[in-house]
């Protein structure tokens, strides 16, 4: 109908359009709470989102939460594994060397310790590694992701630092864990 003018010519002062109250809920699991209390407001005779897709878009992301936190597990499980299974070549390797030092009178934390350690570094390098992929498959997806309007994504660097610290911490975590447990088991200490 063309501008402000224009409008009022047609329609006078009144407006023939009803008004809209547009609400963004912080919990989509509200939602039909919300929305019961919206049609309690005087004037509102009709209540629109879209219940499916939330619902759908909940399942989804509820979904990829739970595969992403069993995919962790699995992870976690094959890191202790391997780093395990790399120290048990290296106590078989230096089983002698080990001999000796328990004949001569060497603690069990003296010959833990240079394994613990070697772990810990094994550890620390994986999560170096897994750290930057992460970094720069986060950076291109953003560069990516950004172009897409609709998505209003941004680069939060805070973030991705706490997750890097996470995975560097996770990473002598499980490192020491391995070692630990592989040093229990083949040294018998």
């Amino acid at each position: 109908y063309g501008g402000e003018e224009e409008w009022k010519q047609i329609f006078g002062e009144d407006n023939p359009m009803p008004y809209t109250f547009s609400i963004t809920g912080s919990d989509n699991t509200k939602l039909d709470g919300i929305s019961q209390e919206a049609t309690k407001i005087e004037g509102v005779y009709k209540v629109d989102y879209a219940k499916d897709l939330a619902n759908k878009l909940t399942n989804i992301v509820n979904a990829v939460r739970i595969s992403g936190i069993v995919i962790v597990g699995i992870l976690f499980l094959i890191a202790i594994f391997l780093i395990s299974t790399t120290i048990k070549l290296s106590l078989y390797s230096k089983r002698k060397e080990i001999q000796v030092m328990k004949y001569v009178g060497s603690s069990n934390s003296f010959i833990q310790g240079p394994f613990l350690a070697s772990g810990m570094l094994l550890g620390l390098l994986g999560a170096m590694v897994s750290s930057l992929v992460l970094f720069i498959g986060y950076k291109m997806l953003m560069d990516y992701a950004t172009n897409i309007e609709f998505l209003n994504l941004s680069y939060d660097g805070i973030q991705i630092l706490l997750i890097v610290i996470g995975l560097l911490f996770s990473g002598v975590f499980v490192g020491a864990l391995g070692s630990y447990a592989s040093l229990r088991k083949y040294l018998g200490v």
